[in-house]
């Protein structure tokens, strides 16, 4: 099965869960998708904010779990 994930420039673009139930060790971490049309769906939504820089851009990447 194939996964997707999202990176900003070179590093894994972490999501930051607001949850007063989650430990810090679980708050943050890379998001996953089996489906790519998802995560090309969440960088349109991530596009509305001031993340991307001129050298820093979001991008879909293909994850292989062994």
């Amino acid at each position: 099965m194939r996964y997707y994930t999202i990176f900003l420039g070179d590093k894994l673009w972490t999501n930051v869960i607001d949850d007063i139930n989650t430990t810090d060790e679980w708050s943050i971490g890379g998001m996953l998708w089996t489906n790519k049309g998802k995560a090309t769906a969440c960088i349109r939504v991530l596009r509305r904010y001031d993340f991307e820089t001129s050298d820093k851009k979001f991008r879909v990447v293909e994850v292989k779990l062994c």
